[in-house]
């Protein structure tokens, strides 16, 4: 088969094209949502520096060619080896992976812009072997209506066989947890705090430093004695509605009407006695 030499000009200047693209991460924003089964959402914004027109114009038309679910296509196109997802792993699944990179705002031949990526994280009940897979957060019931929140700190990629939990310079790291989270244990404390002793009733919390040495955090959700009630009801409600349309729903709601009408009956009796 012969190849036109104009073709292979055409894949060499192609090639040169984007190994002198020119791309850098300025800044991370990292955003973990976390929801009381433990499972959290998280968006992870990317402000990216471009450098040159021809750069502008490959980033252009990856956001238009690239798959928005595969982020390992941008890290090869643009040349970026901390355009990752941070939580993830063999001991963490993720669902739902979704890439959007925004316009360029041109600054004379360069310009800036984001790109942003969000996904869910599943709970541990999810996976189909707990001891291998332990989720974003291990769950523990405490006392009644109390629930313990560990992180599992193996969940980020960046975290190394020490517990430390290592992030590209500038980058921000936001927890915001569940209503009524009361904050046990964490390490490092952030600069926020390190006026107050634990524990922390916020719901907010954030760091901004890169190495964070036995990386932490620990919280706990008591759920009111109302809700409580009202979860029992609901359950009580939910295995009558289960029972009544089950294979012996019919006679136990003959049954049933069979002792109203029988303690009708006899208090009728009675009362004319």
């Amino acid at each position: 088969m012969k190849i036109s030499f104009k073709y292979v000009v055409l894949s060499i200047l192609c090639l040169i094209l984007v190994n002198f693209a020119s791309f850098q991460i300025q800044s991370t924003d990292i955003r973990v949502y976390v929801q009381e089964d433990g499972s959290a959402k998280v968006t992870e914004d990317f402000t990216i520096y471009i450098q040159g027109d021809e750069s502008i114009k490959i980033y252009e038309e990856s956001s238009t060619t690239l798959s928005r679910n595969n982020i390992q296509s941008w890290f090869y196109k643009l040349q970026l080896p901390n355009l990752i997802y941070h939580i993830g792993g063999q001991q963490v699944n993720i669902e739902n992976l979704v890439i959007i990179p925004e316009p360029v705002q041109k600054i004379y031949d360069n310009g800036y812009t984001i790109i942003s990526i969000s996904y869910n994280v599943l709970p541990s009940s999810k996976f189909n072997n707990e001891t291998d897979s332990k989720g974003l957060f291990v769950l523990k019931n405490i006392k009644p209506r109390t629930t313990q929140y560990t992180l599992n700190k193996f969940a980020f990629l960046d975290t190394n066989e020490n517990g430390d939990l290592i992030l590209p310079q500038n980058t921000k790291l936001t927890f915001l947890l569940p209503e009524g989270a009361k904050i046990t244990s964490i390490n490092p404390v952030p600069d926020s705090l390190r006026d107050t002793l634990p524990p922390y009733y916020i719901s907010t919390i954030f760091w901004s430093k890169p190495i964070m040495p036995k990386f932490m955090l620990e919280f706990e959700i008591e759920e009111t004695l109302e809700y409580e009630i009202v979860e029992f009801f609901y359950f009580i409600q939910t295995k009558i509605t289960e029972l009544i349309k089950g294979s012996e729903g019919v006679p136990i709601i003959i049954i049933i009407i069979i002792i109203v009408l029988s303690v009708f009956y006899i208090h009728k009796i009675t009362k004319k006695d």
